[in-house]
């Protein structure tokens, strides 16, 4: 039992720490440069217009590209189900 119960407090040990160091390197301001910015589709609304997600992201993507991180967006995006490109639609948001 007693094998068992050290083995536990290992793996919790490391399982903290592991949950610390994502929390502390995810939570960064630092923003390096970089040549592009590279935004993935996702879901589009049935009116055509970004999701709630994709929305964030984009506006994220904004927020960074006019911290002169980046001179060019890449958006990227297929088909989707609801009949709309991605990419379109996101290149459309970004540039109002």
């Amino acid at each position: 039992m007693l094998l068992n119960y050290r083995t536990f407090l290992i793996i919790l040990f490391f399982y903290i720490t592991i949950i610390i160091a994502i929390v502390f390197l995810g939570s960064r301001k630092k923003i390096d440069n970089a040549d592009l910015l590279v935004v993935f589709g996702t879901k589009i609304n049935e009116d055509g217009t970004p999701s709630a997600g994709l929305k964030a992201r984009l506006d994220e993507t904004v927020f960074v590209y006019r911290k002169h991180v980046a001179s060019l967006i890449f958006v990227s995006g297929g088909l989707g189900k609801e009949g709309y490109n991605e990419a379109k639609v996101m290149a459309d948001y970004l540039l109002t």
